[in-house]
Formats: structure tokens, C-alpha cells, sequence
């Protein structure tokens, strides 16, 4: 028995070019979850420099895209060990990884994201010890410890080991003190050389000539 396969009419395939034309004109609209995804180096750079994952969820939420920070959290694609699987997002979270992003948000969102990794945000350890030196010195001239500072430090959230904290503030009195001696060198220097032309614009006189300038009305 032989069997035909049907074929497709000419206004069917007609049809079909012109759908497939008129979406190919603008991109499909991306998930939440494939924004994040598809921008991960630019979101570690955020990180990196000091923002967090609110920061990142709520340039989504200014552009519209109502997305917590504990969603990122989970989509976010961290490293993970060879063979590990990643995990299924909580329902909150799935249901917010599939919201649609229109081509415009899309654009707004990730340049926003771009200026904000380029802005660091907070210390490195070594420049928050810069910057808290004069309190560091009163607490050590009060008999406390670099251990007793390193723990108050803990306290607050900035985990650092003595040692570091050590290196870090003793390399600062350190630079503190050869400034100070490169610029009393550089004023000794100054002083110097006024002293050297204010005496060379003096003219010397001989006591001889002093004395006949004293006389010479006689």
C-alpha cells in the first residue's frame, strides 16, 4: 500500500515567513533568571567591589522587575564543586526567576549594572586600619592589645587576625614617619637656602671702610 506524506501549502509556508520575520525583529524577551545569568561576570564585579545582592535586586525593582535579594541568593551562580547539581529554587523565588524582561528593562538594568561595578563601595581590611590609625594608636596607649583590637573589630563584623592587623598599622607608622622626615628635610633644606641668598644680597664692608664712612664729614 503506498502512503503520502501531506504536504505544506504555499500559503501555509507563506504565513509561517512572515511570523518567523516579524519576531526575528526584535529580541525574545529574556527571564529574570537569564538576565542574571547571562550578566554573572559583571554581577561579581559588583560583589567584588563591595555591593551586595539587594544592590543588584533593586536596580531589578527600580526597572520594574519586583525581585528580592534572597532570589538572587539562590539564582545566582556561585562556584561550585565538580558534580554538585544545582539546587531547586524555593517556590518564591522560581516564580520570580520567570518573570519576563522587555528588551528595554533588559538594556537599563545591565547598564546600570555596569556603572555600579565600576564604583567600589566600603574597605579592603588594610584601608579600614588606614583609616581607623588614630583610634587604633589611643586604644594601644591605653594598654589594650592588637589581639584586644583585633576582637573588637570581630565584634563589629571585620574578621582579622592579629598579625594583619599588626603589619597593616605599623606599616602605616611607618610611611607617617618617613613623610614626616622627607618634609623636615625639605624645610631645612628651604631655610637654608634663604638664609644662603638673603646673606648674598648683603654686600660685605670691610671695618676700615665702616670707619672711613664714619669720618669722612670730618
Amino acid at each position: 500500500m503506498i502512503t503520502s506524506k501531506p504536504l505544506i501549502s504555499e500559503a501555509t509556508k507563506n504565513s509561517l515567513t512572515a511570523l518567523i520575520a516579524e519576531k526575528a525583529q526584535t529580541p525574545k524577551p529574556l527571564t529574570t533568571r537569564q538576565l542574571i545569568v547571562q550578566n554573572k561576570v559583571v554581577l561579581r564585579k559588583m560583589l567584588k567591589n563591595g555591593h551586595s545582592c539587594s544592590t543588584i535586586a533593586g536596580v531589578l525593582v527600580e526597572h520594574g522587575l519586583t525581585v528580592s535579594f534572597e532570589t538572587i541568593e539562590e539564582i545566582f551562580p556561585r562556584k561550585r564543586k565538580k558534580g554538585e547539581k544545582n539546587k531547586e529554587l524555593s517556590k518564591a523565588a522560581a516564580a520570580e526567576a520567570e518573570l519576563t524582561v522587555t528588551q528595554a528593562q533588559a538594556e537599563s538594568v545591565i547598564a546600570e549594572w555596569n556603572r555600579l561595578s565600576e564604583v567600589r563601595v566600603g574597605f579592603t581590611k588594610q584601608e579600614l586600619v588606614a583609616e581607623l590609625a588614630p583610634e587604633i594608636d589611643a586604644a594601644l596607649k591605653a594598654g589594650y592589645t592588637y589581639e584586644d583590637v583585633a576582637q573588637m573589630l570581630t565584634i563589629k563584623g571585620v574578621k582579622i587576625a592579629t598579625g594583619s592587623l599588626r603589619k597593616y598599622h605599623r606599616a602605616i607608622g611607618a610611611e607617617t614617619s618617613q613623610a614626616s622626615h622627607k618634609t623636615d628635610k625639605a624645610t631645612a633644606a628651604a631655610i637654608a637656602s634663604a638664609n644662603t641668598v638673603s646673606t648674598a644680597s648683603v654686600p660685605l664692608t670691610s671695618e676700615d671702610d665702616i670707619f672711613a664712612e664714619d669720618y669722612s664729614h670730618v
